[in-house]
């Protein structure tokens, strides 16, 4: 959805606030009128037709359609970002406590969480299901005078006890230039946990960000239960335009003015409950199509624990919002010169950041890495010990490992301050070098889990809450086994989030009809509730649908093609009733289905590799058991005699010196290939056959230690395959 309405509040301070709660960092209604009602209430002709901010806004998006894809990818060298300097406001009583004079590690630590959640960071909570902003924040190093500054000021007054009436006294304690700096109070003690300002066309002398000290960052006393610093994402989302979910409540059709004007985030009722957890709820039925509550939204009410995405719509309005020219307290923000004048970007000392495609790959398979650095570096210095190559000093550089084991990663990176940083990450890599070949059977019934071999893969491991495929031996498995594999949707509240759970490398040389199949129980879950509040009751039912789609990689993991796709009631396996949040458990033994997938793509290829996907729903459990993946003897059969290959090999054993005779009607180009057992092709010739020919196979130049080899030779489908022995 595309509903950017952004309100003009001219010379009236828009604050967002939030009551502080023990267990949650950003949980109240506003203490003040919101925005949207406000400015409705006192300019009833405003038209977001004709508003010149909203036709920038409109416009913007049409130039940068790109922006709202959730795929866009936002790289190092482009993300913008934005000087911040924080007042940390206390009060030195003698004899009384004063936590909210926190440290420099507990400041710090805050800036981590924000480019985390931010930039959508691999291997940590921020990358949810959701989008990387292209955002990042970092402290000024420079004051308004261009002298050096650590980008944080200490400041005892009693205002540290705070009231959002007293704001402009607040501010006007310190604050430093508001079009080049993003100014952030901590303060002691207030009602909300935090507010901001909204970015307005008129200067706003109280323009930034209020958040309580014990709000801000992750160690110190920001480490009370249920915060993890997600009050300061949320803040700066409003300081970037970005509104509460609920602020234009249902609304209609239209989701330009629904919700939170931005049409890929579902509308939630006006004044949405409090949460400390995500409710599974859809409390707005005049969006089109009809989508349940976003509650993983950091813009939504629930608890630090349990936001963890910004979505492409909000990314294309907040980076609206730095290149508005009528904004003048965010248009300069990101500029360059701005980054030189405060100290910052290329114009500080870098970070050295970076994830990889593949954790986990089989030798000589290449994996990418990515640079997520900040400070716009010029210069990488990568090392990767037992790597090909073990050095690179480009941005992102392409590897692979020749022997398994687990290995280190590490990057220096450095700009034109002439200073770096060294980011190392001990047992980043995991190479295989298993391989294994059909029939291959997984019933889980061992207690290891994952199954040796086999991979998980849970992209927001990095929070407690998160949810992930698990071995279940509470319920019976399929044929009343002891256990089965389960995902549990139904306590899984982060809607889209994708989760794999991946088998070992296999080699399917030889095999010209190879198949998977799996048993699986799952039942779709429905509800029933009223229409929005002040409105006539109105019984509407909505669904919340899991999928489970299943991959193939021929190259061990590094790309996949989807081989089976389902969801809802396709995969539904009951007759069972799901009314109004029936968690689907006590299975019985006909709620199990049988699924099988013809792989016949994949006939012969040497590295084959399976992802078991579920894209979460919020729906119910899924339970998966007795998978096989095998020849299929039958479709075999069913093959003509002249579709097969006829070839002898001799003399075997051999010195790496031999002679293969083929038997062939067709003319077609014959193949020749070796390979070793962990699945690594040696040498390949190919040649024009005749009928009967006898060609020669020499080895001696890839300098073969003795053992045992694998032969194949292949003529279209037609393949043979056979084990040499090299003395």
């Amino acid at each position: 959805m595309q509903k950017t309405t952004l309100f003009l509040i001219l010379t009236f301070l828009v604050i967002f606030t939030f009551s502080e709660s023990v267990a949650y960092a950003q949980s109240s209604v506003c203490g003040t009128d919101d925005p949207y009602e406000y400015y409705r209430g006192t300019n009833t002709t405003w038209n977001p037709e004709t508003d010149p901010n909203e036709i920038f806004y409109r416009a913007f998006i049409d130039r940068n359609s790109e922006l709202l894809n959730p795929s866009f990818k936002v790289n190092a060298a482009n993300a913008r970002v934005i000087p911040v300097v924080v007042h940390v406001i206390h009060d030195e009583v003698a004899d009384v406590p004063f936590d909210e004079k926190i440290g420099v590690e507990q400041i710090l630590s805050q800036f981590d969480i924000l480019n985390q959640d931010y930039r959508r960071m691999p291997g940590s909570r921020g990358f949810g299901s959701g989008a990387d902003m292209g955002i990042e924040f970092q402290l000024a190093t420079k004051d308004p005078q261009g002298n050096p500054h650590s980008g944080i000021n200490y400041l005892s007054s009693p205002l540290t006890a705070h009231s959002k009436n007293n704001d402009a006294n607040l501010k006007n304690l310190i604050k430093w230039d508001q079009t080049k700096y993003l100014n952030v109070w901590l303060v002691k003690s207030m009602e909300p946990a935090g507010y901001a300002t909204f970015p307005t066309t008129i200067f706003n002398p109280n323009d930034g960000v209020v958040i309580l000290s014990t709000h801000w960052g992750v160690t110190g006393s920001g480490t009370a239960p249920g915060r993890s610093g997600r009050t300061a994402p949320h803040e700066f989302g409003h300081w970037l335009s970005l509104f509460h979910n609920f602020q234009g409540g249902c609304g209609t059709s239209n989701c330009n003015t629904s919700g939170d004007n931005v049409c890929d985030t579902p509308p939630t009722i006006e004044k949405s409950e409090i949460k400390g957890s995500n409710p599974r709820q859809n409390s707005c039925i005049t969006d089109n199509p009809d989508l349940p509550d976003n509650s993983r939204n950091y813009m939504d009410y629930s608890g630090d624990d349990y936001v963890d995405m910004f979505t492409a719509g909000q990314r294309t309005r907040a980076i609206a919002t730095l290149n508005n020219p009528g904004m003048p307290q965010r248009y300069q923000m990101t500029t360059d010169a701005n980054h030189e004048a405060t100290g910052i970007g290329k114009y500080a000392k870098p970070k050295a950041l970076f994830w990889v495609s593949n954790q986990n790959p089989c030798i000589n398979t290449e994996i990418k890495f990515t640079d997520y650095s900040q400070g716009y570096p010029d210069h990488w210095e990568w090392s990767f010990p037992g790597g090909t190559p073990t050095t690179s000093n480009v941005q992102e550089p392409t590897v692979y490992y020749t022997q398994p084991g687990t290995y280190e990663v590490s990057l220096r990176v450095a700009n034109i301050t002439d200073t770096s940083t060294l980011f190392v990450r001990t047992g980043f890599i995991t190479v295989s070098d298993t391989s294994y070949t059909l029939p291959f059977t997984e019933d889980f019934e061992a207690a290891v889990f994952p199954p040796r071999h086999w991979k998980l893969d849970n992209p927001d491991f990095a929070w407690p809450g998160s949810v992930k495929w698990d071995r279940w031996t509470y319920e019976s498995g399929f044929n009343q086994s002891t256990a089965c594999v389960r995902m549990a949707c139904a306590n899984y509240p982060s809607m889209g989030q994708r989760d794999g759970l991946i088998t070992p490398s296999l080699n399917f040389t030889g095999v010209a009809h190879p198949k998977l199949s799996f048993s699986l129980a799952y039942n779709t879950m429905y509800f029933e509730r009223l229409a929005a509040s002040g409105s006539d009751p109105i019984s509407y039912f909505y669904d919340y649908n899991d999928t489970l789609a299943v991959y193939a990689s021929e190259d061990c993991g590094q790309t996949y093609q989807r081989v089976f796709y389902k969801g809802g009631t396709d995969l539904k396996t009951t007759s069972r009733n799901s009314y109004n949040g029936l968690i689907f458990s006590q299975l019985a033994q006909d709620e199990w289905k049988k699924f099988e997938i013809d792989l016949t793509p994949f006939a012969n290829k040497t590295n084959v590799q399976f992802r078991i996907e579920t894209i979460n729903g919020y729906g119910n459990h899924v339970y998966l058991d007795d998978l096989h993946i095998f020849a299929d003897t039958a479709s075999v059969s069913r093959e003509s005699a002249m579709n097969q290959l006829t070839a002898q090999v001799f003399p075997n054993p051999n010195n790496g010196l031999m002679y293969i005779t083929t038997e062939t009607q067709s003319q077609e180009e014959i193949t020749v290939s070796v390979w070793d057992v962990h699945g690594k092709n040696l040498k390949t010739i190919q040649y024009k056959p005749v009928s009967k020919q006898t060609v020669s196979l020499n080895l001696h130049e890839e300098n073969l230690i003795p053992g045992i080899y694998l032969l194949k030779i292949q003529q279209r489908e037609r393949v043979f395959s056979q084990k040499i022995l090299i003395q």
